[in-house]
C-alpha cells in the first residue's frame, strides 16, 4: 500500500489517501491530484514524491494539466543522460548546509548546490561521509569479486586440464565429465553446494 499525506503551506496534515502499492502511478496520482484540487478548491498543488514512484509520463502529464501541478521528486542520479551530463557536471558552487561533525551525536554534514537545466530546478546534496563510505564500500566489492573471479578461473582451468585426456571412444564421457566437474568446482567456491 502506498499512503499519500496532503499538507497545508505550514506542513500540517489535512488528508491522506491510500492506493495499492502495484498501481501504475499514471492511474494513482493524477485522480488523487485532481480530487485534492476538487475537495479543498485548490488551484496550486505540488506533489513530494520519492525517486522511482513517480515516472516521466506522470510528470509530463503534471506539466501540461491546467493549471501545471508543480513536483519536488528525488532523480536517479546516473540513469538520466540530463541529470547526469548537466546537473552532476555542472560546475555550480556549493552552499554548506550542516556544517562537519565536531560531536558523533551531531547531524551528518550536507552540502547543496543549485542547477537549472532549462526551466528544470535540480538541488544537488552531497553528505561528504557517504561519499567516502560509498567509495570504500564500492571498492571492497569489486576487490571481493576480482578474488570471487580469479579462484574461479584458477579451479576452470584445473578441471579443464584434468578432462583434455582423450580422443577416443571416451571423448564424449570427457566432455560431460569436464562439463559437471566445472560445475561442481564453481558451485563448491560460491557456496552453493547442499
Amino acid at each position: 500500500m502506498v499512503v499519500g499525506m496532503a499538507l497545508d503551506v505550514e506542513g500540517r496534515p489535512i488528508c491522506c489517501e491510500m492506493w495499492p502499492g502495484n498501481t501504475a502511478d499514471v492511474k494513482t496520482l493524477l485522480p488523487v491530484v485532481k480530487r485534492m484540487r476538487e475537495r479543498f478548491r485548490l488551484r496550486e498543488i505540488t506533489v513530494v514524491a520519492d525517486r522511482g514512484m513517480v515516472s516521466q509520463a506522470t510528470l509530463e502529464a503534471f506539466e501540461k494539466s491546467d493549471p501545471p501541478v508543480g513536483y519536488i521528486v528525488g532523480v536517479r542520479m546516473r540513469r538520466q543522460k540530463e541529470v547526469n551530463t548537466s546537473v552532476l557536471g555542472s560546475r555550480a558552487r556549493w552552499f554548506e548546509s550542516v556544517p562537519e561533525r565536531t560531536t558523533p551525536k551531531d547531524p551528518a554534514p550536507l552540502k547543496v548546490k543549485e542547477v537549472w537545466v532549462k526551466e528544470r530546478r535540480y538541488l544537488v546534496c552531497l553528505n561528504e561521509e557517504e561519499r567516502h563510505k560509498d567509495a570504500h564500500d564500492r571498492a571492497a566489492i569489486v576487490a571481493h569479486l576480482k578474488e570471487q573471479l580469479h579462484t574461479v578461473t584458477k579451479a576452470w582451468s584445473a578441471t579443464k586440464a584434468t578432462a583434455v585426456i582423450s580422443k577416443s571412444k571416451e571423448a564424449a564421457t570427457l566432455s560431460s565429465i569436464k562439463t559437471s566437474q566445472s560445475r561442481r568446482a564453481l558451485r563448491r567456491h560460491l557456496g552453493l553446494t547442499h
